[in-house]
């Protein structure tokens, strides 16, 4: 095999890779996985009002629907079926912010 050939196939093994992840990633949500890592409400926030947000994500997990972040910050959509390898930074943009909150909520917790 060729360089180029070697290469295209290292690319679309890492992609598999990548999806295989995403994919678990999708059943963790949908499992109730983000509920769990929220923890308890702060002051400022209801109960309820984080239920919600939990259900929410699990709705869109068990639609099989991926968080991407478009270039200002917004936060879009996408069936997991029509993502694409073009779509990987915009969806690590999502995964970070996402993951910028939770560690934030957990922190402003324990203060």
């Amino acid at each position: 095999m060729n360089e180029k050939g070697s290469l295209k196939a290292h690319n679309e093994q890492a992609w598999a890779l990548f999806m295989e992840a995403e994919r678990k990633h999708l059943w963790m949500r949908t499992e109730g996985h983000l509920a769990r890592l929220h923890g308890s409400a702060l002051p400022d926030e209801t109960p309820e009002g984080l239920a919600w947000l939990a259900e929410e994500d699990r709705l869109r997990a068990s639609e099989g629907l991926v968080d991407l972040m478009d270039g200002l910050g917004k936060i879009i959509h996408k069936h997991i079926d029509e993502i694409t390898p073009q779509d990987r930074s915009t969806m690590l943009r999502a995964e970070g912010a996402r993951l910028e909150w939770i560690v934030g909520h957990r922190y402003s917790r324990n203060r």
